[in-house]
């Protein structure tokens, strides 16, 4: 039996979702859109053309943002550990050169975090990692890898929520017999001030590798104060 939380949780996810599909590219049938309980995404809908789609929704929130940034202040100096650490390990920054490290489970250790980089398979490292809470990105810098937890705001954020909901659907805590894409919004937070080219390139960036590996197939970021799709990826035909 459903609690009253979860009931308000279901509605105003509907709510957002309804918005969506009124300025979505896609041909959503408003009269499917229905909620679903775990360890199924939390709607489920019908696309005109494609059929049933369930998507899992998550939710950037002011308060929850700025808890997190309170949380990144204080593990500046895991940060600088990790700089030491791989520095004594010549094969891993050989391996990893270029690369920025976005900490998603803060409870790991540096021992651990080297572990990991070092088991993760070549053929699919980056799907690898961000099963174990390390997301991975190229920015194309000649640089020894680095852990990024500071001065990334909103950015971390995104990147965070997407990589939890992946991590989900990798290790079967999230699924459904139905295609699966993952709608993050916004509430609390004016994401119009970001640049969304930008932001949208590095996004892309680090979803490439791991989404031809996945259960799911699409990821979107809606901002329901603008009513306006920021992005998606992979870009669909309708867009535009």
């Amino acid at each position: 039996m459903r609690s009253n939380k979860d009931k308000k949780r279901q509605d105003q996810e509907r709510r957002v979702f309804h918005s969506f599909a009124k300025v979505c590219p896609l041909p959503i049938l408003d009269s499917s859109i229905a909620s679903r309980c775990p360890p199924e995404p939390d709607i489920l809908c019908e696309i005109i053309g494609e059929g049933t789609v369930a998507f899992e929704m998550t939710c950037v929130e002011a308060e929850q943002y700025h808890s997190e940034r309170a949380e990144q202040d204080r593990t500046l100096d895991k940060a600088k550990d990790f700089q030491v650490a791989v520095a004594k390990y010549l094969v891993l920054e050989k391996r990893y050169w270029g690369a920025l490290f976005f900490l998603d489970d803060g409870k790991l250790s540096i021992e651990q975090i080297c572990q990991l980089l070092d088991q993760a398979p070549h053929d699919r490292e980056q799907l690898f990692l961000l099963e174990h809470g390390i997301d991975l990105e190229y920015g194309g810098g000649n640089h020894p890898p680095v852990l990024v937890v500071d001065a990334i705001e909103i950015r971390y954020a995104i990147r965070e929520h997407i990589a939890k909901k992946l991590r989900k659907v990798a290790k079967g805590i999230l699924k459904s017999s139905y295609p699966i894409e993952i709608l993050l919004h916004f509430k609390g937070l004016g994401a119009a001030r970001l640049d969304w080219e930008q932001r949208s390139e590095q996004l892309r960036s680090s979803l490439i590798p791991c989404l031809p590996k996945s259960q799911v197939r699409r990821v979107w970021i809606f901002d329901p104060q603008a009513e306006v799709v920021r992005f998606v990826h992979p870009p669909t035909e309708r867009i535009g």
